[in-house]
């Protein structure tokens, strides 16, 4: 009995870890992501103005 929860024990340890794991993929990709459109958004904008748009 002490062997399989220690079994258990271990395994829910490992899941418990890639969920972490997973959130800061999550917030990587998000960090990311936002990064991009707020320099695709200042590009655009310089363009724009370049152009006399705006």
């Amino acid at each position: 009995m002490k062997s399989q929860l220690a079994q258990v024990k271990t395994t829910t340890a490992e899941i418990d870890r890639w969920k972490e794991r997973f959130l800061d993929m999550r917030i990587l990709i998000v960090f990311v992501a936002s990064a991009f459109g707020v320099s695709a958004a200042s590009v655009g904008k310089w363009i724009a103005i370049e152009l006399g748009w705006g």
